[in-house]
């Protein structure tokens, strides 16, 4: 199995014309992708699969920043299987605070993110609480919370055509 670890963001801008505009995100320059690549693939390279998998890409596609007033990272327990391309994307949510919260915090004023889910989103993801006055920074708080919710989704594992992928 190949896999691949995707960073992006779910904030949007508060006015909306910004979103036809270049918009820059400090929260994604804030933490070290490097650092996190280099555990992702340690994390991977100890998983054994089934040959059967050999040929499939496994996609884990992070989102920093998820609805305003989240505490909790959420993994999604399903993802997206295509049969046809052989692929399955995982999503994880990471949440960012408000300024209100932590001093390091995203301004409410100055962006927002999507609404506050339903319970049916409660029931498709594992949530895991995260403590936001734990972080004196933005950057140690995302690098941190990444690897807990990289290593949880890979001891508890999923299965893909029948085949557990787990961490051992």
């Amino acid at each position: 199995m190949k896999y691949q670890l995707e960073i992006t963001t779910l904030l949007v801008p508060v006015n909306v014309h910004q979103l036809f505009e270049k918009c820059e995100w400090p929260e994604l320059n804030s933490f070290d992708k490097e650092m996190v690549e280099d555990y992702f693939s340690d994390l991977v390279n100890g998983i054994q699969t089934d040959e059967a998998l050999d040929d499939w890409k496994l996609t884990i596609v992070l989102y920093i920043g998820t609805y305003l007033g989240a505490n909790h990272i959420s993994i999604r327990k399903h993802g997206i299987t295509d049969t046809a391309t052989k692929e399955k994307v995982l999503t994880i949510g990471i949440p960012l605070p408000c300024s209100k919260t932590v001093r390091w915090g995203v301004k409410k004023k100055e962006r927002f993110t999507g609404k506050i889910p339903d319970e049916n989103y409660r029931r498709n993801n594992r949530l895991l609480p995260v403590n936001f006055a734990k972080y004196d920074t933005m950057g140690t708080y995302i690098e941190d919370n990444i690897r807990i919710a990289l290593l949880n989704l890979f001891e508890v594992g999923f299965t893909l055509k029948g085949y557990k992928v787990k961490k051992r």
